[in-house]
């Protein structure tokens, strides 16, 4: 950031973009909007949004965004399951300076192998929980700052409110075998039905 002002900046705008997502038809393209922009306002490397489905541990939808020029699958096997897990089974925020020397952390596989520096994971949702917004990799080799996790923790929350509409869409786009030739057709979008 080169000023309090470029950073108030893009403050302004991921709260826009979190506000936006419950009034859009299609809040994916929002949702990944708002991830990359919490990005920039963390200073995280990597930032990873997992929303669970009606049927519990039967993962439906993620989006991931990172600062590398990286393929968003990569960027998923970067990040740790483990501490997902925790911050689902907690059902409360999760944070560390350095994963990978936190007792709670260090002998995960992935956390070991990848060598996971700070992280914080946000629960989405309430009773049951819908998924997890998680942020890794501060600039600074610091814990991410309260103010940073108060704003992953308001993104979750407002997420919670549209994880279902979100989940339910992907859920029925990924089951949909026509949709691969229906978006090569000129005026699809006015056909109904999807056998």
């Amino acid at each position: 950031m080169s000023t309090e002002r470029d950073a108030l900046v893009l403050e302004r705008d991921f709260l826009i973009r979190v506000l936006e997502l419950s009034h859009h038809d299609d809040p994916t393209a929002l949702l990944e909007e708002a991830l990359q922009i919490a990005l920039r306002v963390s200073g995280a490397r990597h930032g990873y949004i997992e929303l669970e489905g009606p049927v519990r541990n039967a993962e439906v939808a993620w989006f991931s965004a990172t600062t590398d020029a990286l393929d968003p699958k990569l960027v998923r096997g970067m990040l740790s399951s483990t501490i997902m897990r925790t911050t689902l089974a907690e059902g409360r925020t999760v944070q560390t300076r350095a994963a990978f020397e936190d007792a709670r952390f260090a002998e995960a596989p992935s956390v070991r192998g990848q060598r996971i520096d700070a992280v914080v994971c946000v629960p989405i949702g309430s009773k049951p929980l819908e998924g997890v917004v998680y942020l890794q990799g501060s600039p600074d080799g610091k814990p991410f700052s309260p103010h940073v996790v108060d704003l992953c923790e308001l993104f979750a929350r407002h997420l919670g409110t549209i994880a279902p509409t979100l989940v339910r869409r992907v859920a029925q786009t990924a089951n949909d075998p026509t949709l691969r030739w229906r978006e090569k057709l000129v005026g699809s979008e006015v056909l109904v039905g999807t056998s």
